[in-house]
């Protein structure tokens, strides 16, 4: 089976719902929803697809992940505080591989921005 890797980025706020983040960013809504009980304020969440398309390696694909958020990143930046950052991964896992190995320059660029990396697996 031929691996390929996938992302989606997402954006969760008690304060700005998808509307409001399509004005700011380029990328595609892929789903929203809003979360709320009676107890608790609400939370948005925003999925984006990046428009970055889907690679055979997982290196290759986090290095134009980076790239892409490094585009807005004073946008990212301005909304620290009221959002949480989160970049999904999904990646069929070779059962040969034995490790994912993430670069120092992708950590440090999406330890600046806030983006926390979160790999979805999949195995043979």
């Amino acid at each position: 089976m031929k691996s390929t890797v996938t992302s989606r980025f997402s954006i969760s706020s008690t304060r700005f719902d998808s509307k409001y983040l399509k004005e700011i960013f380029p990328w595609s809504v892929l789903e929203s929803s809003t979360l709320a009980s009676r107890k608790k304020v609400g939370f948005h969440v925003t999925v984006f697809d990046l428009g970055i398309g889907k690679h055979v390696r997982i290196d290759q694909h986090l290095t134009v992940a980076k790239t892409a958020l490094l585009k807005h990143e004073s946008e990212l930046n301005s909304l620290f505080g009221e959002c949480k950052f989160a970049l999904w991964i999904t990646y069929w896992f070779p059962p040969k591989d034995g490790a994912i190995n993430v670069s120092d320059s992708i950590s440090a660029a999406l330890g600046l921005l806030r983006v926390e990396l979160i790999f979805h697996l999949k195995t043979a």
